[in-house]
């Protein structure tokens, strides 16, 4: 128990609800096994996430990632040497505008579960329909 001073008359006493002490090693011990427990469960979602991309090449479609890649290929194909300008951003509105547009016919208009669902917050997602000019119908 930790001792404290109470009152005005200066009289020690014990604190109730306090915490109880925990020792460096137990702290370590514990964190060890958090950290252990973290590490386990983002194995098993990228073995999921793997198994679900094999799946997907397996039926002929192709993952976002590879679709994007060949897209840029194409991209840069057609410059014919060209230097492009501001890529990152032309990438960026290319993607988000049919993504924010997917996700809020998925919610159907509701703006809270689309920024939960984007993992942005709801104002940022606001801001990006106005951008993009999306009606929230």
């Amino acid at each position: 128990m930790v001792e404290t001073r109470t009152g005005s008359s200066g009289s020690k006493g014990t604190r109730r609800g306090a915490p109880a002490r925990v020792s460096a090693s137990s702290r370590t011990r514990k964190s060890a096994k958090t950290a252990t427990r973290t590490a386990s469960n983002k194995k098993t979602a990228n073995k999921k996430n793997e198994k679900k991309a094999a799946k997907v090449l397996r039926k002929g479609k192709k993952p976002l990632a590879t679709m994007t890649e060949s897209a840029l290929e194409d991209y840069f194909k057609k410059l014919n040497g060209t230097a492009p300008g501001d890529l990152y951003d032309l990438v960026l509105s290319e993607v988000e505008r049919p993504l924010f547009r997917t996700v809020m016919a998925y919610t159907e208009g509701n703006q809270s579960r689309a920024a939960e669902i984007l993992g942005i917050n709801r104002g940022t997602l606001r801001k990006k329909l106005k951008a993009y000019a999306i009606s929230v119908d």
